[in-house]
Parts: structure tokens; sequence; C-alpha cells
């Protein structure tokens, strides 16, 4: 028993020795704002904790967001607002280290030729309308990552609603290999609480 007491002490003292540290990178890995001010205050805590003092570069900064914006995809923008500022800051292109989905926005955004071997899945991103708001406005999507219970149920009394219909987007990640998600999957996804309730009924 004194071992498990052992233990819990050191990750206590551990926990309040880099406190400073958590502050900083938890708003980030766990980001739930599109304020512009806000994201502006992650992003300068951000920089001074870990980029101004070496402990992050701003490739490790890229390979976070990379990492973390499949499953909190609702705040893309913001994580994308981050990038940009790292990218002011630095100047260092994301080619090498970012999503093919990420490099899409990017050349998008600064209107950069596209290389040959990135121009069919640029394409086909393109063709599907792939945003940095994860979604189009008023569909079944944008309802169940709203939690829009008046806008999902109008979709769902459509004569042509489809409650076995599927989505494949590189914006979610991947299940088991696939990125094919059921309209329960995506409730789940985005904790669509009156989502998951109605299609469950």
């Amino acid at each position: 028993m004194s071992k498990n007491k052992d233990i819990h002490t050191f990750y206590n003292m551990l926990m309040e020795k880099y406190k400073f540290y958590q502050d900083a990178i938890t708003p980030f890995m766990q980001l739930r704002t599109k304020n512009e001010e806000e994201i502006k205050q992650i992003y300068q805590n951000l920089k001074t904790t870990f980029l101004d003092s070496n402990i992050y570069s701003p490739v490790n900064v890229y390979n976070l967001i990379n990492n973390i914006f499949p499953y909190n995809n609702r705040y893309l923008t913001s994580y994308w607002s981050i990038f940009k500022m790292i990218y002011e800051d630095y100047h260092i292109k994301p080619d090498s280290y970012f999503e093919p989905v990420l490099k899409y926005f990017f050349y998008k955004e600064n209107n950069l030729n596209i290389r040959a071997y990135d121009k069919k899945l640029f394409q086909k991103y393109e063709n599907e309308n792939y945003s940095l708001e994860v979604h189009e406005e008023n569909t079944i999507y944008w309802a169940i990552m709203k939690d829009d219970l008046q806008l999902f149920i109008s979709y769902a009394l459509d004569s042509n609603f489809d409650k076995n219909q599927t989505l494949r987007s590189g914006l979610y990640p991947l299940i088991n290999g696939f990125e094919q998600y059921s309209l329960l999957e995506i409730c789940c996804y985005h904790g669509a609480v009156k989502g998951w309730a109605l299609i469950g009924s």
C-alpha cells in the first residue's frame, strides 16, 4: 500500500512542479474557443512557454495540430489560426509536416502552385467542398455538429432521408483504417445528445 502512496505522492509533486507547462499546453490541446483574443492568448502562452524556450520547435507544434484536429475538428478554424501565427512568426512551410488535407488548406489560402503529386488529392478535396468549417451550413452534418435539433428534425422528416447514410471525410479520425462514419457515430463524435436520441428512437 505504501508503494502506491509513494507513486501518488511523486505524481502530485511532478504535476505541481510542471504546472506552468501544463497550464500553457492544456488550452491548446483541449481547444474550446473561436474567440480571436482567446486564441491569440493561447498562442502567446504556447510561444512563450514552449517555442521561445526551444522546448518545442514550430514543427513540433505543426505535428501537434496534425494529430489533434481530427479529434476536435469543431475547432479546426481555431487550430488553423494558431498555425498561421506560427507560420507568420517562424516562416516554416508545412509541406513535409502536415497531413494532405491541411496542406490543401495552406496551398489554397496562399494561392500557391500545387505540386503534381498533390493535384489529384487536392482536386478531390475541392470537389467535396472541404472547408475549415468542416461542414457546410444547413446540412445534416452541420446540424449534428451544432446539436441543432430543429434543423436535424427537418432533415429527418424529409422523404429522402436515409438514416443509414455515411460520411467519408479526411477531417475525422480513422476508425479501423476507414474514414467512414454513420450518423450515430458522428453524433457520438460531436457529443450531439439530441441528435443521438432522435436517431436512436
